[in-house]
């Protein structure tokens, strides 16, 4: 069975109108972040209590992938919040759960700092690229497939969120059954848009500031339209600027609804194939182009044979951006 890797239902009708949609061509490498809704458990550690060891984790008081949003009550934003309501409580603490429960652990005092036993979250970071973006709105696509927290074990629930223009160090080159990955700056101080939806098809935002400034338009493909054959993948692996690099659509799929895999395709490229060994992680929405349209953005690796991948049709993308829009 071929295993697939994230880069990580609404009905479409097959085309995307009658007068041809252009829109800003994506390929840049961007930093998410997302501000989680309370904060989540990640794990435990020992911690003394009444002489005793204690971990709230091995004691099932409370499991990794509990998400806080509350303590005795009191509603939470954050992890220094979280702080602030313990610090007055010296032996216990009742956390509030989003499920609607309550789960009393244990606490303690040393040196004057609290101990939990817990370790938590309040964010959610990583790298992808970004699709296209709507002239008319300044609104992006990016990513083609949902973020989802490991611990939790589903799409991220968030409370506001941002993406950041940000350059690429490099890329580790992956093999057959360990696909490669982008290293990638995560410094946060080039903020180009907001994040509004964690959806089936990507993250939706709106751009901010001057950065749809000099891009360059495509029409979107209709999915009907699309072609096996030569295409092309725009994304960065140095620096800050996009490169085209050769690739061949090998199967397509009508995939009506929730199509992340509607486009199958090889990298041809023989200096991406030098650099990455394939699809590698953080690719996950770079453009692809054929015959001068945007038809799609790229998903997922196959991970028994990094060489290939899927994509999302742009078509699909674009109306559930233009759903956000109206």
């Amino acid at each position: 069975m071929t295993k697939l890797m994230i880069l990580a239902s609404i009905f479409l009708s097959s085309n995307i109108g009658i007068k041809p949609v252009e829109v800003y061509i994506g390929g840049e490498n961007i930093v998410f972040e997302l501000n989680d809704v309370g904060i989540t458990v990640t794990g435990g550690y020992d911690i003394n209590y009444n002489n005793t060891k204690y971990n709230p984790i091995d004691s099932k008081d409370i499991n990794v992938g509990d998400v806080i949003v509350g303590v005795n009550g009191e509603k939470i934003k954050g992890i220094n919040d979280f702080v602030k309501k313990i610090s007055s409580f010296n032996e216990y603490v009742i956390l509030n759960i989003d499920n609607g429960s309550d789960k009393k652990i244990n606490i303690c005092k040393e040196n004057g700092m609290i101990k939990t036993g817990l370790y938590v979250k309040d964010k959610t970071l990583g790298s992808g690229t970004l699709t296209f973006i709507d002239p008319k709105s300044s609104y992006y696509v990016a990513l083609g497939h949902p973020i989802f927290d490991i611990e939790r074990k589903k799409k991220v629930e968030f409370e506001e969120g941002a993406i950041y223009d940000t350059s690429v160090e490099g890329i580790k080159k992956g093999c057959n059954g360990n696909p490669g990955e982008k290293i990638t700056s995560t410094r946060l101080d080039n903020k180009i848009g907001n994040i509004i939806k964690n959806d089936s098809f990507g993250l939706f935002g709106k751009i901010i500031g001057e950065f749809i400034n000099n891009k360059q338009k495509y029409q979107i493909c209709p999915k009907n339209n699309v072609k096996l054959g030569t295409a092309y993948i725009y994304t960065v692996i140095k620096g800050v600027n996009k490169e085209k690099f050769l690739i061949e659509i090998t199967s397509l799929h009508k995939q009506d609804e929730n199509g992340q895999k509607g486009i199958e395709f090889e990298i041809k490229d023989k200096y991406l194939l030098s650099v990455a060994g394939g699809v590698y992680s953080g690719m996950s929405g770079s453009p692809i182009i054929q015959d001068n349209k945007i038809i799609g953005a790229v998903t997922h690796v196959k991970v028994d044979n990094i060489k290939q991948g899927y994509g999302l049709y742009a078509s699909n993308m674009y109306q559930r951006l233009e759903s956000f829009t109206k």
